[in-house]
């Protein structure tokens, strides 16, 4: 990854939210133009997502940035086998969706020694590098803000999500709560919504 990238990514990563271009320079030391040249490769491999502000006037509303946590470089190799998995599976499947969640269940099965409880389940996801955080409105629900496998899930959301959903289900099924899992893909700017159920 070049030097230029690598600063700007560590940058977002260092602030507290969503950046403008004049605060992502000032964090990374780069000069605006820089910034933006480093940002378009960037944007176009899925490492950081664009939004945009409602104007308070004049003037045209200002972008904001953010990390999402893929990287670009031998991840892609990943993300190739992830979609070429994903046509794999919704070939082979009448139902692609519930195959994948069968699939992940199947998966947070044997990664569960003993039952899970919310708390376990969110180091797990930090150790896979969804980068979960706890929601101050809700407390059964998590805010993932990485995606290992962004750019598959993007593409193909019902499948790639599934997966990740399934992964939970299962990591949970000793404790009966699996049924109460619910995953809601890119929910807001930079996160998807992992609720579990209240006996989780």
């Amino acid at each position: 990854m070049p030097a230029g990238q690598a600063k700007l990514l560590t940058a977002l990563d260092s602030l507290p939210g969503p950046a403008t271009l004049a605060e992502l320079a000032e964090a990374s030391g780069l000069h605006p133009n820089t910034v933006r040249f480093h940002l378009e490769p960037l944007l176009k491999c899925g490492a950081v997502v664009r939004t945009t502000e409602q104007g308070q006037g004049r003037g045209r509303p200002a972008h904001r940035y953010v990390a999402t946590g893929a990287r670009p470089g031998p991840a892609a190799e990943l993300t190739g086998l992830a979609i070429a998995l994903v046509d794999a599976v919704r070939l082979a499947s009448n139902s692609p969706a519930e195959s994948a969640r069968q699939a992940g269940r199947g998966w947070g099965r044997r990664l569960a020694d003993q039952p899970a409880r919310r708390s376990e389940v969110s180091q797990t996801l930090e150790r896979m590098g969804f980068g979960p955080e706890a929601d101050a409105s809700d407390e059964h629900t998590v805010r993932l803000t990485r995606c290992p496998l962004l750019a598959a899930a993007r593409e193909a959301p019902d499948v790639v999500c599934g997966v990740h959903q399934g992964l939970v289900e299962g990591l949970l099924h000793r404790t009966g709560t699996d049924t109460g899992v619910e995953l809601t893909p890119f929910a807001e700017v930079g996160a998807c919504r992992l609720r579990i159920g209240e006996q989780a």
